[in-house]
């Protein structure tokens, strides 16, 4: 099932992926401002934001595979959506709808995972999971590059559809009915008080990590792009940027879950934050594509010592309250930070240039960092 659930998060990330290096130029092509820019990449992460606690929970009680499938419904047809827009305002649109059908996706498929999990094995699992989840961006975001190049700016966004609609056979044909689902679930007890698991210091102290890491990827995902333009750097070239980046983080992530259940989650992941926020102030110093290559191969590892021990920080909590309502929680958090952290570099760019947005970036995810250690209490 592990593995199944896996492949599933790797074809629909791969799918999503594929328009991260395109979106940016495109949205610019039809007229947008850096803070439209910044709300078009956002919308996706304000609609996930918004919706999947929701989700979470009510996946919790009526099961999950009816969820991952409406999702993938969704995207299998928003593509073309991408591909006739004609307006900035009718892209945003597009993006809050795609945002809807994600929050059905990636964290249910992340609450099945951590449900199956073994006691103290969460760290590994996870991390399998977020391996495919990043791999699927990273081979995505590099794909999405090539194909641009190559074929022309819809291409992409015609493959998201295609892979969508794969992945929706795949779930409907293998995953486990409802029925089986939640008789599962009864049998382990289900508590989905969502006010009840905000209250938990682990709770607030692992969504501010998630929180200022996103704010710092959503700069990262919609503005290097631009910040790379202006180096002359190819959309084959930002591909490669981005995907390095994103696609380590995968490829580290089995090996440091796995420690992550051996020794202290919380100091893997304030190191992993707190690294991350000295490679965002060096991108500014950053002249060409090596150096950006650099930089991307060290956050990319720095993303895969911190995530996999968050994840695993929550799958305690999960197993008395609701796996679906905390990996829910996790993932708004995720969004909110991938939301804010565009829109307020667009304001940024704007106001004083793109080479401010990383040095903010930077000063927000450590800040984030040293309310994380404070509040988890530097244990656990």
């Amino acid at each position: 099932m592990i593995h199944l659930l896996a492949l599933t998060v790797f074809i629909v990330m791969v799918g999503v992926g594929i328009i991260a290096p395109i979106l940016p130029l495109y949205a610019d092509s039809l007229g947008a401002t850096g803070l439209w820019i910044g709300f078009i990449y956002a919308g996706f992460a304000i609609s996930r934001a918004i919706f999947m606690p929701l989700i979470g929970k009510l996946s919790d009680t009526r099961g999950r595979k009816i969820f991952i499938t409406l999702g993938l419904l969704i995207y299998s047809f928003i593509s073309l959506g991408y591909v006739y827009s004609t307006t900035v305002y009718e892209l945003a649109g597009v993006r809050l709808i795609s945002g809807l059908g994600s929050a059905m996706v990636t964290p249910i498929a992340f609450a099945y995972a951590a449900e199956i999990a073994p006691k103290r094995g969460e760290g590994k699992v996870l991390g399998e999971i977020g391996m495919a989840l990043s791999l699927g961006i990273g081979v995505g975001v590099f794909l999405g590059g090539v194909l641009s190049d190559r074929f022309g700016v819809a291409v992409p966004f015609y493959t998201l559809g295609v892979l969508s609609a794969f992945t929706l056979i795949l779930v409907v044909w293998l995953f486990p009915n409802a029925d089986y689902e939640l008789r599962r679930r009864e049998k382990q007890g289900n508590h989905t008080n969502l006010r009840q698991i905000m209250s938990y210091d682990v709770v607030k102290g692992v969504c501010s990590f998630r929180l200022v890491n996103s704010f710092a990827i959503g700069a990262i995902m919609a503005f290097i792009p631009i910040y790379a333009t202006g180096l002359e750097i190819t959309p084959t070239g930002v591909g490669i940027l981005l995907s390095v980046n994103i696609m380590l983080t995968g490829i580290f992530q089995p090996y440091f879950g796995s420690f992550a259940d051996r020794t202290s989650r919380v100091w893997l992941v304030f190191s992993g934050s707190i690294l991350t926020s000295i490679v965002l102030l060096l991108i500014p110093y950053a002249v060409s594509f090596n150096h950006l290559l650099i930089l991307n191969i060290l956050m990319g590892i720095c993303g895969a010592i911190a995530v996999p021990a968050s994840l695993a920080m929550m799958t305690d909590v999960g197993r008395d309250e609701g796996m679906g309502s905390v990996m829910g929680i996790y993932n708004s958090a995720m969004s909110v930070g991938l939301a804010t952290g565009p829109i307020i570099s667009g304001i940024i760019m704007d106001a004083v240039g793109v080479h401010e947005i990383f040095t903010l970036a930077g000063v927000i995810s450590g800040l984030g960092s040293l309310y994380f250690l404070w509040r988890t209490g530097g244990k656990g």
